[in-house]
């Protein structure tokens, strides 16, 4: 995996997301599959095949990546961002705060980060979103 340096030119402690999450990503199975606003966001009958997006550190070969399956199925596992549809990839810095106990705006959310960080990266496989019409 590449190292991000920090200023000091140590190693920044969330270059790799899946190792800073690794106590986090063992349990989001269960969480996201009882949480009922992400149920409530997911339980689409747009969703026609299963969907995987990643989140990984700017430049890190790792990811976690969450897939989402019809009938709101979500499975939450690490790997290579190539086996995502999409991934947001953002400085270390950026997941650090983005991830605290307590984030203050504009970290609350992925919206209010890529609003706030302009370097924050939507990196796309293909075309993986569809609309569909209800008429």
């Amino acid at each position: 995996m590449p190292v991000a340096n920090g200023a000091n030119g140590a190693t920044h402690s969330w270059t790799s997301l899946p190792q800073a999450l690794e106590t986090s990503v063992a349990g989001l199975n269960k969480a996201l599959n009882a949480d009922s606003w992400w149920q409530a966001f997911v339980d689409t009958k747009a969703i026609i095949e299963p969907i995987t997006f990643g989140v990984q550190s700017a430049g890190s070969s790792d990811a976690v990546l969450v897939s989402v399956s019809p009938g709101a199925k979500t499975n939450v596992s690490t790997g290579p961002p190539s086996k995502a549809d999409f991934t947001l990839a953002a400085r270390p810095e950026q997941w650090e705060k983005f991830f605290a106990k307590d984030p203050k705006a504009p970290y609350t959310s992925f919206v209010g980060l890529q609003v706030r960080e302009t370097r924050l990266k939507k990196l796309a496989a293909g075309t993986c979103l569809a609309f569909r019409s209800s008429t």
